[in-house]
């Protein structure tokens, strides 16, 4: 009993998202056991570079088009049965990648494994259901999204890669199937709940693409995370063809850029001066092309730690774009935005695969030159985006958060986050 009072004080969440919490921390440790070796084990199955990239790719899209599908799926599943069907294939998915016997097989793992992505838009809602609002509900959220997956990440890469080492790229889709099928049994403890109402008028793409601040910021995440993603995507490659580093080594490093993630998060949003998020987000850009130059430059150990520690600053990045939104995006429009995010999020992170593997196998070094060059004009790209950040204003009342309420020039001045 002392134990489990323990645990709710350090985490200080309600009953379904203290579960969520859980079931998110083996989630994607399943996920960071497998993910630095995945193009190596791809590469193991006679796939080319160019191979490599194309069933990243294709499997990212696959993602895209499942996740332009999750409102209505989720208006017509119940949240419960919804989790379990979407993780259960999930498991299905990792099952046919660790069977498979030639590279088209393990594509069809991999989108059959991405069917999870259906169901995140239930689990937020069910986050924001079981939370009280205002630090409480931010809390549930940063500890679920933020702290759950990043703690995994710390060691779920070197324990794929050792894996790897002393049993074969087979096992590790077994542990990851293993941590998977805890997840299910975990989210499958969560209250059912009955089929969301439609609340009235959430905006369409159109209004996405009307509002020009945001517009511009998502255009933004997309360009910076296609960038990073083509400089970073090959690096276990890299590592492997040009310095001969062993999976398990691959493995650690992969855990080390967890504690970079980590680090940088918190560092960057302790530092007074750095709070305004555009700044926050150069930096991180900024962190992946040292990383990247570092990389080329570097032969030793030592420094390929540091530009994984660096590398860290891709997960940062990523997730600063949200509070970006939130500054330009009227609260109305909020629940479209995201999801438009999310689909411009993942079609980078798709494509720039096809676009690396083409260029790896020209040179293994040229994604890393290419990604380097790219991020210099992004980072003074992204200073100037910052004319398009509206003031924190207080948080306006239900009644004005209706399309009249932005100005005539399309940026938001009443509805940023106080």
């Amino acid at each position: 009993m002392i134990g489990r009072r323990t645990v709710r004080l350090r985490l200080g969440l309600e009953r379904d998202n203290k579960r969520i919490f859980w079931a998110a921390l083996f989630d994607e440790g399943a996920f960071g056991i497998y993910v630095t070796i995945l193009p190596l084990y791809i590469a193991s199955l006679g796939a080319s570079p160019g191979q490599i990239g194309m069933v990243l790719g294709l499997a990212g899209l696959a993602r895209i088009a499942m996740l332009t599908m999750s409102s209505y799926i989720t208006d017509r599943v119940p949240p419960r049965q919804l989790i379990a069907l979407s993780r259960g294939l999930g498991i299905i998915g990792l099952a046919i990648l660790g069977l498979s016997t030639t590279w088209w097989l393990s594509l069809i793992g991999l989108i059959v494994a991405g069917t999870v992505i259906v169901s995140w838009p239930t689990i937020s809602s069910i986050i924001a259901e079981d939370s009280r609002q205002g630090r409480q509900r931010m809390r549930a959220f940063t500890m679920i999204y933020t702290i759950a997956p990043s703690a995994a990440l710390l060691v779920a890469p070197a324990s794929g890669g050792l894996i790897a080492d002393s049993f074969g790229f087979q096992a590790v889709f077994i542990a990851a199937g293993a941590l998977k099928f805890t997840a299910l049994a975990i989210y499958s403890d969560i209250r059912e709940r009955p089929l969301p109402e439609n609340k009235g008028y959430q905006g369409s793409l159109f209004d996405v693409g009307r509002n020009h601040p945001v517009r511009m910021v998502c255009l933004f995440m997309f360009a910076t995370i296609f960038v990073m993603t083509v400089a970073m995507i090959l690096v276990p490659n890299y590592m492997q063809d040009v310095h001969n580093v062993s999976l398990s080594t691959i493995g650690w490093f992969g855990s080390i850029s967890a504690i970079g993630s980590i680090a940088l998060g918190i560092g960057l949003n302790r530092i007074s001066f750095l709070q305004k998020p555009q700044i926050v987000l150069m930096i991180a850009v900024g962190a992946v092309g040292v990383s990247a130059l570092i990389l080329l430059l570097g032969n030793i150990y030592w420094l390929f730690g540091l530009a994984f520690f660096l590398r860290g600053g891709f997960v940062v990045a990523w997730s600063v774009f949200y509070s970006l939104l939130a500054e330009v995006t009227p609260t109305w429009l909020r629940t479209r935005v995201y999801v438009v995010a999310e689909i411009l999020g993942e079609s980078g992170y798709s494509l720039a695969p096809f676009v690396a593997g083409i260029m790896f196998g020209v040179l293994p070094a040229m994604p890393l030159i290419a990604g380097m060059i790219a991020i210099i004009p992004l980072m003074v790209a992204l200073l100037w985006l910052g004319r398009y950040i509206a003031p924190s204003d207080p948080e306006p009342d239900e009644d004005d958060t209706s399309p009249d309420s932005e100005s005539e020039s399309g940026r938001v001045t009443s509805t940023a986050p106080g």
